[in-house]
């Protein structure tokens, strides 16, 4: 899953969801960054804490996510113990049953709602910019996208530079599929216990549609601090759409835009929405909203557009 494109003779970028690869011919030398994970682990302690430890992983791709609770369950009672106290230990009551499913639930939704955070705040990623003196120049266009092409894949973003043009660069991001969307809605009842309820289709279209456009912000906010000296970021997200008829890759354009340094200049990126900054910070936007999700552009009145996509699918002349 992803897409490769040439940045320059002899010189492929292949991104996908896990990180970016860049591909040297003839010698086949590789240099590769493929996205770390974090490691989630709800419990406090080990078994000899008092508690059972449970982790998950969950993707780096929308930033670092660490939840923490207590323990899951009781430790089990080691043979020593077993017979001092003179055997097994009885079961549960009823009452004890119900506070342990319970709290599992609490546990549950927290975890279900940090990670519905990290979806949703991309674009708050914190973002180190470079130092101009460290900065390749705009007069070397080659330099220039060999640096993002490495920021990218130090980051773990499933992004590639395709082209500078003075003082501007595009740059084409995978999208994540819907499927990194919860099913599952976290809450509270009226008597303020935890519930799971599952997702209704336009929610989660609507996360879908945040993530993809938190990353895109992203992406273009790594461009400018990785060199200091560009004006503005073209930013084409795309996602899959299987081969044509002729057996060619396909690929599909849900986001295009274009953000200028001085307009994301003093966003508060903690405090606004990846929705509403997007909106009023481009000089252009191209987005199509259907279902509270993001649906494919129809490109058929954006021939510039369409030919990109050819060229990242491979499907252009040269390749």
């Amino acid at each position: 899953m992803g897409f490769s494109v040439r940045i320059a003779p002899g010189v492929r970028v292949r991104v996908t969801p896990s990180g970016v690869r860049v591909r040297v011919t003839p010698s086949g030398v590789r240099v590769g960054a493929a996205a770390a994970s974090t490691r989630v682990r709800v419990g406090a302690g080990g078994a000899g804490a008092g508690g059972v430890t449970a982790s998950t992983t969950v993707p780096t791709l929308f930033g670092p996510l660490t939840v923490s609770s207590g323990p899951l369950a009781p430790a089990p009672t080691t043979r020593a113990g077993r017979r001092r106290g003179g055997g097994r230990r009885a079961p549960a009551p009823a009452a004890g049953r119900a506070a342990a499913a319970e709290a599992e639930k609490a546990r549950e939704a927290e975890l279900l709602a940090a990670e519905l955070e990290a979806l949703t705040s991309a674009h708050r990623s914190e973002v180190v910019p470079v130092p101009p003196s460290a900065a390749p120049p705009l007069s070397d266009p080659d330099a220039v996208v060999a640096a993002l092409v490495e920021a990218y894949a130090r980051a773990g973003e499933a992004a590639a530079p395709v082209g500078v043009d003075g003082e501007e660069v595009t740059t084409v991001l995978l999208a994540p599929p819907e499927s990194v969307v919860p099913d599952r809605v976290p809450g509270r009842t009226a008597a303020g216990r935890a519930s799971l309820r599952a997702a209704p289709a336009r929610w989660r279209a609507g996360v879908h549609a945040t993530a993809v456009t938190g990353q895109a912000l992203r992406t273009a906010r790594r461009a400018l601090a990785t060199v200091p000296a560009l004006a503005a970021v073209r930013v084409v997200v795309v996602r899959e759409a299987g081969p044509d008829a002729y057996g060619r890759p396909r690929l599909e354009c849900l986001l295009a835009g274009r953000w200028t340094r001085a307009a994301l200049d003093g966003v508060r990126w903690d405090l606004a929405d990846a929705g509403v900054i997007a909106a009023q910070t481009a000089s252009e936007l191209l987005v199509q909203v259907r279902r509270g999700g993001l649906a494919p552009l129809d490109l058929r009145g954006e021939p510039a557009l369409a030919a990109l996509l050819d060229h990242v699918a491979g499907r252009d002349a040269d390749g």
